[in-house]
């Protein structure tokens, strides 16, 4: 994935990203799993389908989400 990113001090760049696929099934509910943020995250937080469609996303990110069917097209029917 390539995107334009505009640094805080205005400077608008191009960066090239590596996307990693990663699924975890858990036995129960998610926020009940204690998870900490490492490497290059700071924040770690559980999103639900409906929640996901709405977050602001990076350059490209909302395309990336339809195409690996994480979140739902505009204007259909939320999955469950």
């Amino acid at each position: 994935l390539a995107a334009e990113k505009t640094l805080d001090s205005g400077e608008r760049v191009w960066q090239k990203m590596n996307l990693r696929h990663f699924e975890t099934r858990l036995d129960g509910i998610a926020a009940d799993h204690a998870f900490l943020p490492g490497d290059d995250l700071v924040k770690l937080r559980w999103f639900n389908r409906a929640e996901r469609a709405s977050i602001e996303l990076i350059p490209g990110g909302q395309e990336l989400m339809l195409a690996g069917g994480y979140i739902d097209p505009p204007g259909t029917q939320p999955q469950s």
